[in-house]
């Protein structure tokens, strides 16, 4: 178009709407009528502040928490993963006609898994005493755990 009208000695025209210009995109789904509607929507949802769902009161994670909740959340998916592989071996054990670890020791390491989880949940929700105690509670149980069943 624009090599057209530079041939019969005119200026290109750029007296066309804004929406129909290619570099202008246009919302998906919508009519010439609506995109300046569209477009203030959009404007003002930009100047909206974000809203944030941790409250006023709650103080920001600190460095020593994320570390500990880390470390814990460590321990507590490693005793998941001794507990999965404990009772693989026992259902190998049996199936070859071996002892294996024993009902015991399975039944024991999944309980302490699945309580280590639940604390280690707690401890990555919440910022206050509870999830610092939940820190300390994944500890104790990774640790019972291990000093019991394999040091005992």
């Amino acid at each position: 178009m624009r090599a057209a009208a530079e041939q019969r000695g005119q200026e290109p025209s750029t007296d066309r709407e804004p929406s129909t210009m290619p570099h202008v995109p246009q919302p998906p789904g919508r009519g010439k009528a609506e995109t300046g509607d569209w477009q203030a929507r959009r404007e003002r949802a930009q100047r909206r502040p974000r809203r944030t769902r941790r409250s006023s009161t709650e103080k920001p994670p600190g460095r020593v928490g994320g570390i500990l909740r880390g470390l814990s959340g460590s321990l507590a998916a490693g005793l998941l993963v001794l507990a999965a592989m404990l009772v693989g071996v026992q259902v190998w054990a049996a199936n070859n006609d071996w002892i294996g670890p024993g009902m015991g020791s399975v039944v024991g390491h999944s309980v302490a898994g699945g309580v280590a989880l639940v604390a280690q949940l707690v401890a990555d929700r919440r910022r206050d005493t509870a999830g610092g105690l939940s820190v300390f509670a994944v500890l104790a149980v990774v640790v019972g755990t291990l000093w019991y069943w394999w040091w005992l």
